[in-house]
This record gives C-alpha cells, sequence and structure tokens, in this order.
C-alpha cells in the first residue's frame, strides 16, 4: 500500500486552515477557493504576496504552506 501525503492546508497571518491544495500536472501546489471567499480577496490584494513551502524530504510530501506579504 502506498502512504497519503498529509493534507496540505494554506495558512495566512492570524487565519490556519483557510483553503487546501493539490498538485497540479506541471509540478505546482493549486488552491481552489470558493467564489467570493474573503481570504482569496486579502491574498490577491497584498502587496508583495510570497508563500513558505515546508517539504518532508524524506518522504517528499509538501507539509505547509503560508503565505505572506510585504509591510508598505
Amino acid at each position: 500500500m502506498i502512504p497519503r501525503a498529509p493534507t496540505l492546508w494554506a495558512h495566512r497571518a492570524g487565519k490556519d486552515k483557510i483553503v487546501y491544495g493539490l498538485p497540479g500536472d506541471d509540478g505546482t501546489m493549486r488552491f481552489r477557493f470558493p467564489l467570493r471567499d474573503p481570504n482569496y480577496k486579502k491574498l490577491v490584494a497584498t502587496p508583495g504576496l510570497s508563500a513558505t513551502i515546508v517539504v518532508d524530504c524524506a518522504s517528499s510530501h509538501i507539509l505547509s504552506v503560508r503565505f505572506h506579504g510585504r509591510r508598505t
């Protein structure tokens, strides 16, 4: 039996588990937000948006993604 990767949740400052991610065909992570989700609006309105990704090198699983914005 192949071990299953843990569910990957995206976080932002002050808010955990805003949306889960799925692997994309091109090696990316895809996050699908519900229509009009206020978390999505806050992320895309954040200047200098970036992300920190934590990977378990032994299993090659992505463990978490945390979005950050540059302070203006």
